[in-house]
């Protein structure tokens, strides 16, 4: 008797192969080109760091309006220099990272450091109301973390569409993937 073969290594691939090795080999999106699949994932991953990145420009408004009535939200007193150094905190992270992100990202490779990015100012976005408890300084510091993380993505991206597209496509990939911040901004 033959052994069976799992049918997504059979069907796709011809090959003998067994086991979750033969799933790695599927293709997920088969009527789909890996670059295309690439670009709708870079697009998603923008737009995730963009709406992490204008968060707190929205929530602060009521973290901070003294003149609403009484409620159960958490008001900081904080002037409006202090809040703009709060906001503007992030940007000094952000533009420190964007050379070394863009070097790092050619010698480990893109996904690696824009993954990294990615997650981890999730992370430290999710840690954002415990900084903004314990102290003004404590939530300038963890903005500007954010600013470092976040600043690798676009070098990072770089990085990966100067090896995955091809130049006759390199523009509509681009396109695709870029267009995730103006989405990140809306959400």
């Amino acid at each position: 008797e033959t052994e069976k073969q799992p049918l997504l290594a059979k069907e796709f691939h011809g090959e003998s192969s067994r086991g979750i090795k033969g799933l790695w080999r599927h293709d997920f999106f088969p009527c789909i080109p890996a670059r295309y699949v690439l670009a709708i994932m870079g697009f998603l991953g923008f737009v995730n760091v963009y709406a992490l990145r204008v968060n707190l420009s929205m929530a602060i408004v009521p973290m901070v309006n003294n003149s609403a009535s009484a409620s159960s939200n958490i008001q900081y007193n904080w002037t409006s220099e202090q809040q703009g150094w709060i906001l503007s905190s992030f940007f000094y992270g952000y533009m420190i990272t964007q050379i070394p992100g863009g070097y790092l990202a050619g010698i480990v490779g893109g996904r690696y450091i824009y993954g990294i990015g990615i997650v981890m100012t999730a992370v430290l976005s999710l840690l954002t109301p415990l900084a903004a408890k314990l102290h003004f300084g404590t939530l300038i510091g963890l903005r500007v973390l954010e600013g470092l993380f976040e600043g690798v993505t676009f070098p990072a991206m770089h990085a990966i569409w100067g090896k995955w597209a091809p130049p006759a496509e390199r523009s509509i990939l681009t396109t695709i993937t870029y267009a995730g911040p103006f989405f990140g901004n809306i959400i």
